[in-house]
């Protein structure tokens, strides 16, 4: 047999002496640094799409399964757990892949035709969601167990394929990149880098721009587009590589210093359960940063995209930095003890910094840059240990693949642990200090760990030394952030008396008084202002939202409120509804007001009639084949991520499904959120669903969108609500109501001028959520002058 003919390299080799002898050194020719710089361009944008698509269907993927924490982390970590597999599979086969810059241009080919494909799986795992938990008797929490089953197990299988194949990017690339000992630190810390910066230009572009103006296909499309492209540019290199070489694109074939003596996998090394940790400490500190800076950006749907930003930026740098660094596996271990301990301490600073110290005026590039000075001094440490761990994993080229794929598993399996414990247990058990110092001391204990592997005979210094760093971390302050947790509340530091201080699995709860009420909000944003016991009797537009409804149904039974609030809506629900369910996301909600149950005029809580569901509003009505008389709807505002949901056409035709004949809908909206081009988008958007609409303002700036497919006869003076008046008087009067003109005087437009006011308008949807996006979230929208004018 013919022996194959290898074209002789260019590249020249030095050698230099290390601690294991004299290993060749490879200098490459600058045909070959251009086919890797190009290959990094190629995984720069890999990043870009991968984000894309996170972005998208995370959007997705909460209006299939809802937006209660359950469903997020869930959704989250299968999502992640196909990252890890496709990583585990390219570690095990990596080896044997003697083309490994065109397999990789395949997989880019494969992440955009089945990115496109998800949501119709989506669709279709939706209908056997509804199957199969479809038409409970009234609505369901989000705690069974086989509900969240579903969520993992149908994420997992719809994004299996596409993730799986980008975990299994850097593996491949790595296979090719790596020819000699040296640069497996150098080239993987490159490659890690190169991708995670693209994947912060992602977070940032489908967030500010693409999510917002073409939607979620859109955005899907765009991704598909760069993925393909970078199919196309793969397999040209591809060609250009086998042609320099003569053979493949294996580095073994490429003249290099790898031997031709086979060197045995790396099945396993310490260091991989030691990245699984610090996985669990890196997303430990992602979730609890996220929380935390929730606080300063009001819950805006860009927050997220901010802070994965920053979060991104710091990893992608530390590893762009550490990876030139970690030529040898000596320096990468003592670097990867550094980074364990350099990690705890810029948390701490950064911790430090939020309890003091908040930047002037409330503009979001301010927000952003102040979010990235907390963030990114820690996560360059985070982003460091991944090409620390490969160098140190990797003692040939010939392993680098394998090792990159393992390291890259377990880290990704610790990830998603760290989300999950920390989200569901860790931080609502803690609160955010003690979850702070919990990381920290993990930090530490891995960077005593490692450092037991360097100086066998010194192995004593290192008990005494992680003894002194823990009575260290033990002495440290670690304050309740109130300046950061007040951030939005005005006057936030005249407060009054707190009475309850909850760190929730999606919010922080804060229930306080001022000026003779209590006040609840959530990460800083007001939700209701609630009467104490004493207080005069006040017009309190929140009562209305289930006391108008009665004036158009005073034959009403049944009623669905979405959102708890502080449980005003519910002191307006007449006596004649009798059976009443609500809908609230976060448990901290209720225990906020379980804590003033004793000091306010009514307490909703210890209504008979009331039946309270922990949930995502939409899940829990889409589980359920109840149908009400009265749906009230009365989300948060619509820029946040638990809420935006909410303001939807398809909501809006899930919740008119749930109607008995002639049932009301009232939607609730604050002027103050939105200009008069997003009013009409909402008033467009009740008004394809429902016959009858009118608009109704109780308050300066509270609107009210009352609708119905059956004629609503409130004020027309011999209709529902005089009837309603006659039958309960009293409860009436306690509402601030003693005749038909004071319900007539709330009326700003009936049916026909709703219409004629949405005339052109778009409808809101959830391909295309403009409130979403462009709520003005800042409180600068209409006021109750500007809408007289």
């Amino acid at each position: 047999m013919a022996a194959k003919r290898v074209k002789k390299s260019s590249r020249k080799q030095s050698s230099r002496r290390t601690g294991a002898g004299v290993e060749p050194v490879v200098r490459e020719n600058s045909r070959e640094r251009l086919l890797l710089t190009a290959l990094a361009a190629c995984f720069f944008l890999s990043g870009f799409a991968a984000l894309l698509y996170q972005a998208a269907w995370l959007k997705k993927l909460g209006v299939v399964f809802g937006t209660s924490h359950v469903a997020v982390a869930t959704v989250l970590a299968a999502y992640m757990a196909g990252l890890a597999l496709g990583a585990a599979l390219a570690a095990r086969y990596a080896p044997a892949v003697r083309r490994p810059v065109l397999v990789y241009g395949v997989l880019e080919g494969i992440i955009g035709i089945t990115a496109l494909l998800v949501p119709v799986l989506l669709g279709i795992a939706q209908l056997l969601f509804i199957a199969r938990f479809g038409g409970q008797p009234g609505p369901v929490s989000d705690t069974g167990a086989g509900q969240t089953l579903y969520y993992l197990a149908g994420t997992f299988l719809i994004l299996a394929l596409p993730t799986a194949a980008m975990g299994a990017t850097l593996p491949l690339l790595a296979k090719y990149a790596v020819s000699a000992d040296s640069q497996i630190g150098p080239r993987v810390g490159f490659l890690y880098g190169t991708n995670t910066l693209g994947a912060v230009f992602g977070a940032l572009a489908s967030g500010f721009l693409l999510l917002p103006y073409l939607g979620l296909f859109g955005t899907l499309a765009a991704g598909a587009g760069v993925n393909v492209a970078v199919f196309f540019i793969a397999i040209y290199l591809a060609r250009l590589v086998a042609s320099e070489t003569g053979v493949g694109t294996d580095p073994a074939e490429r003249g290099t210093d790898l031997k031709s003596v086979p060197i045995p996998e790396v099945r396993y090394h310490w260091i991989m359960p030691v990245m699984l940790v610090s996985g669990v400490v890196s997303f430990t500190l992602e979730v609890l940063w996220t929380r935390l800076l929730s606080h300063l950006f009001g819950g805006t749907i860009y927050a997220f995209s901010i802070m994965l930003a920053c979060f991104l930026t710091g990893i992608a740098l530390g590893g762009l930095v550490a990876g030139r660094l970690a030529q040898e596996r000596g320096r990468a271990q003592v670097l990867f003890i550094a980074a364990q301990v350099l990690t705890a301490v810029f948390s701490w600073l950064s911790y430090s910094v939020i309890c003091t110290w908040l930047p002037e005026g409330s503009t979001l590039a301010g927000n952003a840059l102040y979010a990235f000075l907390v963030i990114a001094p820690a996560t360059l440490f985070i982003g460091a240990t991944y090409p620390l761990a490969v160098r140190i994993g990797a003692r040939q080229a010939q392993q680098a693949a394998g090792v990159a794929g393992r390291i890259y598993t377990w880290n990704t399996a610790g990830a998603i642990s760290g989300a999950l414990l920390t989200g569901f247990f860790i931080l609502p058990a803690l609160g955010f200090g003690h979850t702070l110092q919990l990381a920290m001391l993990v930090s530490i204990a891995l960077a005593a760990g490692v450092a037991a592997t360097l100086q066998p005979q010194r192995k004593w210094a290192v008990p005494g030394a992680l003894a002194l760093a823990v009575v260290t971390l033990f002495s440290l302050r670690f304050e309740r952030p109130d300046e950061l947790i007040y951030a939005q509340i005005p006057d936030n530091k005249v407060q009054g008396e707190e009475y309850y201080y909850g760190v929730g699995r999606s919010a922080t709860i804060l229930m306080g008084d001022l000026d003779g009420f209590f006040h609840l909000s959530s990460n800083g944003l007001s939700e209701s202002a609630i009467a104490r016991r004493g207080t005069a009797p006040v017009n309190n537009s929140q009562k209305w939202l289930s006391g108008l409804t009665t004036l158009a149904r005073p034959d009403a039974r049944s009623m669905l409120v979405v959102g708890f609030g502080g449980g005003v809506a519910l002191e307006g629900v007449a006596p004649h509804v009798t059976d009443l369910d609500v809908v609230e996301l976060e448990p901290k909600v209720i225990s906020a007001n379980r804590a003033v149950s004793n000091e306010r005029n009514h307490d909703p809580l210890s209504d008979p009639r009331l039946n309270l569901v922990i949930n995502d509003a939409r899940n829990a009505v889409m589980l359920s084949g109840k149908r009400y008389d009265i749906i009230v709807s009365q989300p948060s505002h619509p820029w946040t991520g638990g809420a935006s949901h909410l303001y939807t056409r398809e909501f809006l035709a899930l919740a008119k499904s749930r109607l008995n004949d002639g049932g009301v809908f009232l939607q609730w909206i604050n002027s103050r959120f939105v200009d008069e081009a997003l009013l009409r988008v909402l008033a467009a958007t009740v008004a394809e669903q429902f016959s009858h609409v009118e608009l109704y303002q109780p308050e300066r700036e509270v609107l009210f969108f009352l609708g119905s497919d059956n004629p609503l006869d409130v004020w027309d003076g011999a209709g529902n609500a005089t009837r309603a008046l006659q039958q309960h008087p009293r409860h009436y009067n306690r509402l601030g109501m003693r005749g038909i003109e004071d319900a007539l005087v709330m009326l700003t437009l009936d049916s026909d001028g709703v219409r004629q006011f949405a005339t052109g308008a778009p409808v809101n949807t959830d391909e295309h959520n403009r409130l979403a996006f462009f709520s003005r979230n800042a409180g600068d929208g209409l006021t109750a002058d500007g809408m007289q004018e």
